[in-house]
C-alpha cells in the first residue's frame, strides 16, 4: 500500500459484490484480452451497507478475496461509521426504495468509496482535513456496468463528478451483458454469485418476498417494523423516503405492493400465517 500511495495515477476496481462485478474482476484477473486496458489494478474496494444477501458475503469470503490475496492486490472492506443501512434507515424514519433511498445509492456505496479516497490519497489543508485534487492525482475507477445498460452507463459520468476521478465500464466496452454471464464463468470454471442487493429491497420481487417470508421470517418482521416506524417521521422535511402511510406507494411498502399487484401471493401469505405453527406466530 506504502507504494500505491507514491502514484499520481490509481486504478480502483469497485466491488459490488454480484455477478457484474465478480465476472468483470475474475476476466481482469485471468488478463482476459477483451480487457487488457484494465489489468494493472491497485486497489479493490467493496462499500458494504451491511444488509446484503448472505451469499454475497459468502462468496466475498471464500472466492474473491482469496483470489485477490494470491495476486496481491489491496482489499478494502468499507462500512459506514454510523452504522449499517438498516440502523441508519430506522433512525431518519426511512423505508427501503432502492436506488431512490439517498442512505442507500449515496451514503452507503458513493459517499463511503470516496471517503475512502480522500482518506488514503488526500492532502490536508490548513484546517486539517484532507481533500483530493486533480492537480496531484487521477483515480480511474472500474465500474460493473454491463452492455445490457446503455441508458446506465450514459448517465454513470454526467452530474457532479470530482474532476480527479475517471470511471469506466469495461464490459460494457467488451460487449458483455447478462446473457453471456453463464458461458463466461463456465470458462473460467468459477461458480456464477447471485445478483448483489439488500436483503428487503424493493427490486428483490415475488420471489424474494416469498423466500423471504418461508424461510426468515424474523427478517420479514424487521422488514414491517422499518415500514411501521417510517410512518412517525416528519414529513415536514420533505424527506422523500419518509412518507406518511396513506401516502406510501405499493412500489415501496410489503404489505402494499404484495397485495395490490399479486393477490395470488397474498392469500398464500393469510394461509401461511393462519396455518397452524405458521410463520407469523414464530
Amino acid at each position: 500500500m506504502s507504494s500505491l500511495l507514491k502514484k499520481e495515477s490509481i486504478n480502483v476496481f469497485s466491488h459490488g459484490g454480484g455477478d457484474d462485478t465478480t465476472l468483470l474482476l475474475n476476466l481482469i484477473l485471468e488478463k482476459d484480452k477483451r480487457l487488457k486496458d484494465y489489468w494493472d489494478i491497485d486497489l479493490v474496494v467493496f462499500a458494504d451497507p451491511q444488509m446484503e444477501m448472505q451469499y454475497t458475503y459468502d462468496y466475498l469470503k471464500n472466492h474473491t478475496i482469496p483470489a485477490l490475496e494470491r495476486a496481491h492486490i489491496p482489499f478494502r472492506h468499507l462500512y459506514h461509521p454510523d452504522g449499517g443501512l438498516y440502523e441508519r434507515m430506522f433512525a431518519k424514519n426511512m423505508v427501503m426504495m432502492g436506488w431512490a433511498n439517498p442512505l442507500c445509492s449515496s451514503s452507503s456505496k458513493r459517499d463511503l468509496i470516496r471517503s475512502c479516497y480522500r482518506e488514503l490519497f488526500g492532502i490536508e489543508n490548513q484546517s486539517g482535513n484532507k481533500y483530493l485534487s486533480h492537480s496531484f492525482i487521477e483515480i480511474n475507477e472500474i465500474m460493473g456496468m454491463h452492455a445490457g445498460e446503455p441508458k446506465r452507463v450514459e448517465n454513470f459520468n454526467k452530474g457532479n463528478q470530482p474532476k480527479y476521478l475517471k470511471r469506466s465500464a469495461p464490459l460494457y466496452e467488451a460487449g458483455l451483458e447478462k446473457k453471456h454471464y453463464d458461458h463466461e464463468f463456465k470458462i473460467l470454471k468459477k461458480p456464477r454469485p447471485g445478483s448483489s442487493h439488500c436483503d428487503g429491497c424493493p427490486n428483490l420481487g415475488i420471489n424474494g418476498y416469498r423466500e423471504i417470508l418461508t424461510n426468515r421470517p424474523q427478517q420479514f418482521k424487521r422488514l414491517v417494523a422499518l415500514e411501521e416506524n417510517a410512518k412517525l417521521g416528519d414529513w415536514s422535511k420533505g424527506n422523500p423516503t419518509s412518507i406518511p402511510d396513506f401516502e406510501l406507494k405499493e412500489l415501496y411498502s410489503w404489505k402494499k405492493w404484495s397485495k395490490k399487484k399479486f393477490d395470488e401471493f397474498e392469500n398464500w401469505f393469510e394461509l401461511q400465517c393462519n396455518a397452524e405453527g405458521g410463520f407469523c406466530n414464530r
